[in-house]
This record gives structure tokens, C-alpha cells and sequence, in this order.
């Protein structure tokens, strides 16, 4: 029990009191009050905002991961139709190789960096 002096803070009653301050256009609902899937995207897209060109390099990096995900299963299938066909396959061979060392390197890459985007005082 606390005696005399002042009164410790109590840092998750000031987390709390930061989060529920109410942006300018979209207030933090009361507590009871449901809040549907798009006000929860625009209150996280308001506290993004502050680091537009993190989170917009961001999601240009997933998107072309995104992308190389559907080229590479792509690639391979031509491998295998050279190797049947008994064409040239070294030249896709070593494209498909070189397309999967550059998305293994890129994903952990936006990983690791992605949590720090979405929390800047860790940085």
C-alpha cells in the first residue's frame, strides 16, 4: 500500500488517457460503444500519416513482393516446359534463382523494417 508523498504515475491509466484522445474529425468511441472495421482503418491511417513516405515505401515493397510471389511459381513452369522440351534452361534457371534470393533478401528486409514504421519511438 502507498504512504504519504506524491502519488506514483501510473503509466497504463497515461497510455490509456493518450489513446483515447480524440483526433480532429474521427473521436475515440466510449467505452461499450462498437466501432466498425473502417473507423478503425482511418484512426490508423491518421496516426500514419505523420511518416507518409515510410509507410508508402512500405507498401510499394509488399506490393512488388506481392508480384515476384505470382512470378516465380510462373518461372518455374517454364523450367520445367524447356527441360521437357529439351531447350535452353540455364538462362531460367538462373533467372528463377536469382528472383528467389532477391525475395527471400527483400521480404526480411520489409520485416524487419515494418515494425518500425508502425512504431517510430522504437527506432
Amino acid at each position: 500500500m502507498y504512504s504519504g508523498g506524491p502519488k506514483p504515475a501510473n503509466y497504463l491509466e497515461d497510455a490509456v488517457h493518450l489513446l483515447r484522445k480524440p483526433a480532429a474529425s474521427n473521436p475515440v468511441p466510449g467505452r461499450g460503444e462498437t466501432v466498425s472495421l473502417f473507423q478503425v482503418y482511418a484512426r490508423a491511417l491518421q496516426y500514419l500519416a505523420v511518416h507518409k513516405f515510410r509507410v508508402s515505401a512500405i507498401v510499394l515493397a509488399n506490393v512488388v513482393l506481392a508480384i515476384i510471389t505470382i512470378a516465380e511459381p510462373i518461372l518455374f513452369g517454364r523450367i520445367i516446359d524447356a527441360i521437357s522440351s529439351k531447350g535452353e534452361v540455364t538462362p531460367m534457371l538462373l533467372m528463377w534463382a536469382g528472383l528467389g534470393v532477391f525475395n527471400t533478401v527483400a521480404f526480411v528486409l520489409v520485416a524487419r523494417d515494418t515494425p518500425n514504421a508502425c512504431h517510430p519511438a522504437c527506432t
